[in-house]
Order: structure tokens, then C-alpha cells, then sequence
């Protein structure tokens, strides 16, 4: 066997990043031995897909695991086994991280999504990295804007990792509310109303505390309302009346809060733009 040298483009599309946070965690320098003699110094950056990746110097190789020596390959999967504990470990410090912070309070563990007209479990990831979260609000018969924040979450989502949209529905029982979703046909994970009510939530429920519940608002990574669509009432405005003959009260402009999140989302990426370099 010849080692086959390959580009530095190539080895971070076979190890889509990860290499990195191995080859800094062992830089142990050894000379590797194909089963036909062939010999090359380097550091053994990832195991993958039955292929070490070597790097002498500042070049890579590609050497089939089945074609290295046996100690080669002793030491290739002791080294796998390594890096396995050493990334699993590291997620689930950066799960107990997000665990302490705002967003991550409110939504691991407590988000859900319809499939089949049910509502499903459903992991919000990487909620670390998100900055913004979108808040819809619902109940029956008031989910006239649902097909449109659909489409806009797709949209958005393909375009940032750092937004999520959010629907919480509030009812009499806990049923009713999330009859309102399902009916609704809310494609973003869901917040139901009985995981609203337990502790950890106070990003979500802060809503609730006011005197009018917005519709939608945007919250940042640190919880903290930075839109919403309740529009107070001009008080040189003559109060309307309804059939009832009360108030009808202060109007939801739904637009403000989206194109605000938005303004936001372009901000952070030209800020993320201007920072490369």
C-alpha cells in the first residue's frame, strides 16, 4: 500500500471539522508502517470510516485502517476510542452549560412537535448557540398568522443556526391549549402549556405576567423581551366599542416584531462577516 496524500480542503470535508478538536487533544507524533514496509512520520488526526488521517508536517494522508501494520492499528483504535469519550464528554458539559443559562432553562427538556396530529417529543438543538427566539402565542379559533410564520421559519432557518421559533398556546386545561396548536398546524416546536407551568421557564412565561399578552415577541439569549407586537392605545384616541359595548382594546401589529428579528438576524451575520478574516 502507498499512503495517498489528500488537500487540506479535502480532510475537513471527510472530518467536517471535527479533526480539529482531536488533533488538538492528542499531538503525539509517531511513524506509521503500511503492511508492504512503506513508512511516514506524522500525527494521526481522525479515524473515520475505516481510514486513518495522517498529517506529516503540513500535509495530510489517507491510509486505510486494514492496510496499517497491526500495532498501527491497535494504536489507531485506542486513540478512536479516545477521542469518542473525549467528545461525548464535552457535549454533555456543553448540556449542562446550556442548562444553566436563560434560553436553555425554558427550552431543553421542555419542547414538543405535531406529527400525526400528536404532539411528540422534540430536542431543540444546539440552544447555546441561539440568540434570538421568536414567541408565538395562540389559542382557538386565533391562528390566522400561523401559515405565515411557517413559511418564515423555514426560511429563516435555512439561512441562520441561531434563531428558533417557539409556539405556546394558553387555554383553560392543559387539552384545550393543545388542541389549539394541533388544530393550528404549527410546524415549529411547540412549548406546551404544562411544561410552561413547572420551573425553568421564566423566558417563555414572563409573557404571561402582562396586563396584554402579546401575540408575538423576540426574545435574546439572555431572556429578555427585545420586540413584541402589542401596540399600546393612543390615549387621544377615541375608545372604540364592540357589541358588547366594551373597549375592544389595544391592537397586535404581528409585522413589527418579525421585521425586527430580522433587522437583528442581519446585523449578528454582517457582524460575523466583518470579523473573518
Amino acid at each position: 500500500m502507498k499512503f495517498r496524500f489528500i488537500t487540506l480542503s479535502q480532510a475537513l470535508i471527510l472530518g467536517s471539522g471535527a479533526w480539529l478538536s482531536a488533533a488538538s487533544a492528542d499531538d503525539t507524533i509517531r511513524e506509521w508502517r503500511s503492511a508492504s514496509g512503506s513508512v511516514v512520520r506524522g500525527e494521526l488526526i481522525e479515524v473515520r470510516d475505516g481510514k486513518a488521517i495522517i498529517r506529516p508536517e503540513t500535509k495530510l494522508i489517507e491510509a486505510p485502517l486494514d492496510k496499517l501494520a497491526q500495532a498501527d492499528q491497535e494504536y489507531a483504535a485506542v486513540w478512536a476510542k479516545k477521542q469518542e469519550r473525549i467528545i461525548a464528554d464535552r457535549a454533555e458539559a456543553d448540556l449542562l452549560l446550556a442548562k444553566t443559562k436563560p434560553l436553555g432553562k425554558a427550552l431543553i427538556g421542555r419542547t414538543v412537535t405535531i406529527r400525526d396530529k400528536q404532539l411528540v417529543p422534540y430536542e431543540v438543538k444546539d440552544v447555546s448557540k441561539l440568540d434570538y427566539v421568536l414567541l408565538y402565542l395562540t389559542q382557538e379559533g386565533v391562528t390566522n398568522d400561523v401559515d405565515t410564520l411557517n413559511r418564515l421559519y423555514k426560511r429563516l432557518k435555512s439561512r441562520y443556526d441561531n434563531v428558533e421559533f417557539v409556539a405556546m398556546a394558553y387555554g383553560k386545561t392543559t387539552t384545550e391549549a393543545n388542541q389549539a396548536l394541533i388544530d393550528a398546524g404549527v410546524e415549529f416546536p411547540i412549548a406546551p402549556q404544562n411544561m410552561l407551568n413547572s420551573e425553568g421557564a421564566e423566558a417563555l412565561t414572563q409573557l404571561y405576567a402582562r396586563k396584554v399578552v402579546p401575540q408575538i415577541a423576540v426574545i435574546d439569549a439572555a431572556g429578555q423581551i427585545v420586540a413584541d407586537s402589542y401596540r399600546a392605545p393612543d390615549p387621544d384616541a377615541k375608545k372604540k366599542e364592540g357589541k358588547s359595548g366594551e373597549w375592544t382594546g389595544p391592537k397586535q401589529d404581528l409585522k413589527e416584531p418579525v421585521a425586527e428579528l430580522q433587522k437583528l438576524l442581519r446585523a449578528l451575520t454582517k457582524v460575523s462577516e466583518e470579523a473573518e478574516p
